[in-house]
């Protein structure tokens, strides 16, 4: 069931390159924050599961109806399950994942496809498109969240990594007569 988000964070994003998981295999991703106070969000989320847990072929494919009392449901919560990242605090968050074959669409805020990586980093604002999916694999069962495509808002503070400025190169730290000696 596709869903779309209200304007969130982007936080461990790869949408332009496949990235090894922890499993081995070879995906897009991106951590989807949402603000808890995005109360229209998360009752469209909550809507959306109503309605996959509502359909006969989705409670099937899960195991049947005693299977949804383990069911693992992909929205988390950042204040208790990512206690440690002060990016996750005050924000419910997904981990929305797509295949090396489907890509996910990247557009700036007029729906323009976006070429430059740099646009599109960990701590920008943006909007998610994303596919909620039943799975049941061995004993696991739960609703997973497919990686379809992220809309840039608006830049935010980048969350990680080293930026580099003009100023952080010093011509008095370099000495034209040493280079014969390095090598």
């Amino acid at each position: 069931m596709k869903f779309t988000t209200g304007i969130c964070k982007l936080c461990y994003v790869n949408v332009f390159a496949p990235r090894t998981d922890l499993s081995g295999q070879s995906r897009y991703s991106a951590a989807i924050l949402i603000r808890k106070n995005d109360e229209h969000t998360v009752a469209r989320y909550k809507e959306c599961i109503k309605r996959m847990l509502e359909d006969e072929e989705t409670v099937r494919k899960l195991g049947g109806r005693k299977a949804l009392k383990n069911l693992k449901l992909p929205l988390h919560d950042g204040d208790t399950e990512r206690e440690e990242d002060p990016n996750f605090k005050g924000c419910w968050y997904f981990n929305a994942k797509a295949n090396p074959d489907y890509p996910p669409r990247v557009v700036d805020r007029e729906l323009n496809e976006v070429v430059d990586k740099k646009e599109i980093y960990s701590g920008v604002y943006a909007q998610a498109v994303l596919s909620l999916y039943p799975y049941n694999n061995s004993g696991n069962q739960g609703i997973g969240v497919g990686l379809l495509a992220i809309r840039k808002w608006k830049d935010g503070k980048p969350i990680g990594g080293a930026t580099v400025s003009d100023a952080d190169f010093k011509d008095e730290y370099v000495e034209e007569d040493d280079l014969g000696d390095i090598f």
